[in-house]
């Protein structure tokens, strides 16, 4: 009887310690499940966090991105870049032309005005001259336009010529430029006041070109 009731003790308490492990299973199995589903939530947010944070980048560094969040015409922009690369090589390309051969633009001067006249009077002749010196350049070319300079001189001397010798002295002179368009006509004018003493009727105003735009021909 003794043995018997022993034996029934030992069941229970097997029957228990079973239960108990039983239970002990069920506990660690729904901690480990609320755990894993925590950490499954927590790797989560720091992945969207992640997310946010490459988004507001690339928002803040004006790449265009779609309902998603993913970037898109991220090979345009690139292709823009290049785009202004080859501009800039076509700025290189000009710069690096060299003109083989430079020829002044067809022009004329004409419609010479030569106005001299004595401000004061000596015993010797005139003490004091102003000459009004003017003439009209006409730009025949039909497409480049430029500055013209003209050198106005007054002169002293029996005879006096553009573009031949000169017999006599250049009293005084003046450079006048001035922007000319093609096919444009400027009237340039120039006053020379000058002392000593002069032979009214030996005095001329000479006009010759000082400057003249230049176009390549090839």
């Amino acid at each position: 009887m003794r043995k018997e009731k022993g034996n029934k003790i030992l069941r229970r308490i097997y029957i228990g310690l079973g239960i108990f492990g039983i239970l002990a299973l069920i506990s660690v199995g729904g901690m480990f499940f609320i755990f894993g589903e925590d950490t499954l939530a927590v790797v989560g947010l720091m992945e969207q966090g992640a997310e946010d944070g490459r988004q507001n980048d690339l928002r803040d560094s004006d790449v265009a991105l779609d309902e998603e969040g993913n970037v898109v015409s991220g090979g345009g922009a690139s292709g823009g870049g290049g785009a202004s690369g080859g501009g800039g090589g076509g700025s290189s390309s000009d710069s690096l032309f060299v003109c083989s051969e430079w020829q002044q633009v067809q022009y004329s001067i004409g419609n010479f005005v030569d106005n001299i006249e004595c401000l004061v009077y000596g015993v010797g002749g005139c003490e004091r001259v102003k000459a009004i010196c003017g003439a009209e350049i006409f730009n025949l070319d039909d497409e480049v336009g430029g500055v013209f300079g003209v050198r106005f001189s007054l002169f002293s001397g029996n005879e006096v010529s553009p573009g031949s010798e000169i017999l006599g002295e250049e009293v005084s002179f003046k450079i006048i430029e001035q922007d000319v368009g093609a096919r444009e006509r400027v009237v340039l004018m120039s006053e020379i006041v000058v002392d000593g003493e002069f032979d009214m009727a030996s005095l001329k105003c000479v006009v010759d070109s000082d400057r003249v735009p230049e176009k390549c021909l090839y």
